[in-house]
């Protein structure tokens, strides 16, 4: 992730330059005996203002730079790993009969996806890509609770008043946990250099939305600028793991 990194560094170093500017601004307002302080505070805005006006195509540029790292990641990735065809009966039949003959037996022994996905070939690993996400929201705990134990519960603010209103709605399952095993395992299925784009395919998928907010952040103001660094440092490191159980990692 050398490239997002660098990007990274770009983007502080601009809003560096930026704030550079916007303190001569200031130092120069302080400097004029002749405004009131709320003539030198108007002055400072406007000028705070006109920068970042000026400063935002450039820190857009950076997340497209960034978006570009991360669509030709994604093609490199594509190429390296087996493709299905929903329109080819082959490709149905071999793949369903995969999932359940290899996959499925071990996910309801308890075994997780990762696990379950260990020695499995190509086929294998497009039916769990095909049908694992199903099986986990149907499966996992918790999603065969009704009423209130099934539910997550949310305040929704309600303009014109305080507080909000609770709402109610089926607890969904994170099921990036597949994206994250299928490709791990077609990482070890392919050559040193697939197996490359494809690990870097799936850090940037934790990235790309860390890096987003970190780059609004310090455009614009937009969320934490702490907070965001220390999100993008996270998905930095931990992009890649996917080694997080799903369905209970077992001692195996």
């Amino acid at each position: 992730m050398n490239t997002i990194k660098d990007l990274q560094k770009k983007a502080r170093e601009l809003k560096q330059e930026r704030q550079s500017k916007l303190d001569e601004v200031v130092a120069k307002a302080k400097a004029d005996v002749l405004m009131t302080p709320s003539e030198r505070a108007e002055h400072v805005a406007s000028w705070r203002k006109e920068y970042t006006r000026r400063y935002a195509p450039q820190f857009a540029a950076i997340k497209e730079a960034a978006a570009a790292v991360a669509r030709e990641t994604q093609r490199q990735a594509a190429k390296a790993r087996p493709q299905f065809d929903p329109n080819n009966p082959t490709d149905l039949v071999r793949t369903e009969q995969a999932w359940r003959n290899v996959v499925l037996p071990q996910l309801e022994k308890g075994r997780s996806l990762k696990a379950a996905l260990r020695n499995a070939d190509a086929d294998a690993v497009l039916g769990a890509e095909r049908f694992a996400p199903a099986w986990m929201q149907a499966n996992l705990p918790g999603q065969g609770d009704s009423g209130l134990a099934g539910m997550q519960i949310e305040v929704h603010k309600t303009p014109g008043r305080n507080g909000g209103k609770l709402v109610g709605a089926h607890r969904e399952v994170d099921t990036s946990a597949v994206t994250r095993a299928v490709a791990g395992r077609f990482a070890e299925l392919a050559g040193p250099e697939g197996a490359a784009a494809i690990a870097s395919a799936i850090t940037l998928d934790s990235v790309m939305p860390a890096f987003d907010r970190y780059i609004d952040a310090l455009d614009n103001g937009n969320g934490s600028g702490l907070d965001t660094a220390i999100g993008l440092e996270l998905a930095l490191s931990q992009g890649a793991g996917g080694d997080e159980p799903d369905a209970g990692e077992d001692a195996a």
